[in-house]
């Protein structure tokens, strides 16, 4: 099994299947911009003025980030145990 590689300017987001709290997100994951590892979670929001759903966003850097520490890949190419 090789060790994964995230390119730069990609992320994934995952099922929260550990929401705690109705404030938990929907989706949580991670990004990688300009080599630096950052944590992202979403929400389903739905707008008050338009009734439209939407996804909310929020971005934290990871401290001492390193795209090193994803998980393994599969034959395929995705993440072992995620799709």
């Amino acid at each position: 099994m090789k060790s994964f590689e995230q390119s730069d300017n990609t992320g994934f987001l995952f099922i929260n299947e550990d929401k705690s709290n109705t404030k938990s997100p929907t989706y949580k994951g991670t990004i990688v911009i300009d080599g630096l590892k950052y944590s992202i979670a979403a929400w389903y929001r739905t707008s008050k003025k338009s009734g439209k759903k939407f996804l909310s966003l929020k971005v934290n850097p990871v401290a001492n980030s390193s795209t090193s520490d994803f998980p393994p890949v599969g034959e395929d190419g995705n993440p072992e145990d995620v799709f």
